[in-house]
């Protein structure tokens, strides 16, 4: 199993990745981290970091020391939430909010592969509404990628709070559990 700790000393806080094996004692697998999603084969972790600016996602090999390589910077999405990685190893599917704003990566995929068409039409009913309150978190869709960080799209229009995914066994669908309901979607979009 795949847990963070959170600890605070001298007024500063920090969170380390761990993993326990039944039976086991618990292992530290990485610092500065949280929202673990491991691989079926426990080769690759995907984690989320917190910096002065946002979210970051990474992802690195089970055995490699250090941080591993960068998915995509804390300019990329206003909030995350917790990544999953398809049975398969090569899809990432996560809560993010807002239109990414996306850049080059430290993985090797180009991100901008299927980066969402920008709308030309001015709403101007959106511009006038009331802001909407949120009870929790900022609202956030599905997206998806490769494991490399290339071909991100969306997966669910949603505008949930704080989704969490799961995919299904075989990696077809996914379920989408967030404030308002408990979705099904094809992982293909």
């Amino acid at each position: 199993v795949y847990y963070t700790t959170r600890q605070i000393v001298n007024g500063r806080e920090t969170q380390t990745i761990m993993r326990q094996k039944e039976g086991g004692q618990p292992e530290k697998v990485q610092d500065n981290g949280y929202d673990p999603a491991p691989s079926r084969d426990e080769s690759t972790l995907v984690y989320v970091r917190s910096t002065r600016t946002g979210q970051q996602l990474l992802k690195k090999s089970m055995g490699e020391s250090g941080d591993g390589c960068e998915l995509f910077s804390d300019q990329v999405f206003q909030y995350l939430s917790l990544p999953r990685i398809s049975p398969d190893n090569k899809r990432l599917a996560l809560g993010g909010s807002g239109e990414p704003n996306l850049g080059p990566n430290g993985c090797g995929g180009d991100p901008h592969a299927a980066a969402p068409a920008a709308s030309s039409r001015l709403d101007l009913g959106s511009l006038l509404a009331p802001d909407v309150a949120e009870a929790h978190g900022l609202p956030a869709d599905v997206w998806s990628m490769n494991l490399d960080g290339s071909d991100m799209k969306r997966i669910a229009d949603i505008k949930d709070d704080d989704p969490t995914v799961a995919f299904s066994p075989d990696g077809t669908k996914l379920a989408i559990f967030g404030v308002a309901a408990l979705y099904v979607v094809d992982a293909n979009g």
